[in-house]
């Protein structure tokens, strides 16, 4: 049996009360359980510390295979810090763990052989674009921001919460994302709780396409159900399958939907039991149990005339009688 939310379109309370039996009949003729809508509360990301952790042990150890010009030994480590970083995009912070991974290579690339002052600028510039530049430490090159200008990303389905990107609130242009190219971390906020994350590229023609967090049947999903002329739209509903009523003058209409495509409103009405064919009547003005005693009264009177009208109750009348004992010797 099938469990569907019922979504009323324009009723008050009491007509919902009152048309209770009729859309409960016409569950069970579906086979169908009315129920309540889902709950809107959403899982909020976990914080894996166990990943900051590994993230932050390879940042050290690259750094001290930097300061003993190990350039193998830090190679290895950023390599896996960064696999770690990039696999588990829940981490809140993983802006800042990117840079500073970015930070270490350019390190390496400037002060270790073979040096490569090309690839150590593109990874300060890209860093430059995740935490927007902070104070050199000791032994490090210096911040660099890009040459190349924001660029325009667009933006698809986030109208369900807060999106942040590299930890910061994006812009009030709704739709675009105006970003430094390279890596960048994005992460929808819903009720201030983390709920999805995900790394993406910023370049000319990119997008970032965020998946809508509603739960399926829940108050939120059904919220937007209009009438349009004789049709039932639900642009946003993602619910499996759940049914749409409306109270009429007479009846009731319903419609079953399933996602955001409804069939037409049916009217359904419930017949109503037929009177008995002999009416029963009830004269409240006598008490039953004087109706009793009447009729038991008059049923003694009536036999007690039938029985003196037969002379049950006469006494014989006194006459002579003759007795034989047999004949008598003498």
């Amino acid at each position: 049996m099938a469990d569907v939310p019922v979504v009323w379109l324009d009723t008050g309370e009491s007509a919902k009360s009152e048309s209770r039996a009729a859309i409960d009949a016409w569950a069970r003729s579906r086979g169908v359980r009315l129920v309540g809508f889902a709950s809107d509360q959403r899982s909020a990301l976990p914080y894996p510390e166990a990943v900051v952790l590994r993230v932050e042990q390879e940042i050290v150890r690259a750094r001290d295979a930097i300061s003993a010009l190990d350039a193998d030994a830090a190679d290895a480590a950023l390599g896996r810090a960064e696999t770690e970083l990039v696999a588990h995009p829940e981490v809140p912070q993983s802006a800042w763990l990117l840079a500073e991974i970015l930070r270490a290579r350019a390190a390496r690339a400037k002060g270790v052989a073979p040096k490569d002052e090309a690839r150590a600028n593109s990874a300060l510039r890209e860093a430059h674009g995740l935490d927007l530049g902070r104070a050199a430490g000791i032994g490090e090159p210096e911040s660099a921001e890009t040459d190349e200008g924001p660029v325009d990303v667009a933006v698809e389905g986030d109208d369900d919460g807060e999106l942040r990107v590299d930890g910061r609130p994006r812009g009030p242009e709704r739709g675009l994302l105006h970003l430094a190219p390279g890596r960048h971390h994005v992460t929808l906020l819903v009720d201030g709780r983390p709920v999805w994350a995900a790394w993406t590229f910023a370049a000319r023609g990119a997008k970032v396409v965020v998946p809508s967090q509603r739960v399926p049947c829940s108050r939120e999903d059904l919220a937007i159900v209009e009438l349009r002329g004789a049709s039932v739209v639900a642009p946003r509903a993602r619910c499996d399958d759940w049914v749409t009523a409306r109270r009429s003058p007479s009846s009731l209409m319903l419609a079953r939907c399933h996602g955001d495509a409804c069939g037409p409103l049916v009217e359904w009405r419930i017949r109503l039991p037929e009177a008995p064919l002999v009416p029963r009547y009830e004269d409240r003005r006598v008490p039953m149990w004087a109706k009793v005693t009447g009729v038991a009264a008059v049923v003694v009177l009536v036999a007690g005339v039938a029985l003196v009208g037969t002379g049950a109750f006469e006494t014989p009348s006194e006459t002579t009688r003759f007795s034989y004992s047999g004949v008598v010797p003498r």
